[in-house]
């Protein structure tokens, strides 16, 4: 309040101090630690005005982490499905080439019984 008062009222800097005008002086140092109070609180308000963001960035990268372990999962899980489906081939490819080898067996027979 001292502050508001000094400034809205007629001054003269008279050698180191600050003169109302009515006789009464302050001293530079007590002016200015009160203005750096007001500086502090508000820096505290800007702080404190800043908090709801930072807490909803905070949430909004654990809600996305959780994302991402779940599609960890989900990609693991697409993983064993595929070495499944793998060894599902390789037997059906092993069957395949073992009757192309049955097949190509018995023409190699026909064609040596007409020579």
């Amino acid at each position: 309040m001292a502050v508001l008062k000094i400034l809205s009222e007629p001054r003269t800097v008279v050698s180191g101090a600050l003169s109302t005008g009515q006789g009464q002086s302050t001293s530079y140092t007590e002016v200015s630690s009160e203005v750096s109070s007001m500086d502090k609180n508000q820096i505290l308000v800007l702080a404190l005005a800043n908090v709801p963001t930072i807490i909803t960035v905070l949430i909004g990268i654990l809600l996305n982490n959780g994302r991402l372990n779940d599609l960890n999962s989900r990609f693991s899980g697409m993983e064993t499905r595929f070495s499944g489906m793998e060894h599902k081939f390789d037997t059906r490819f092993d069957l395949l080439l073992s009757k192309v080898i049955d097949l190509d067996n018995r023409l190699t027979r026909i064609e040596a019984q007409r020579h």
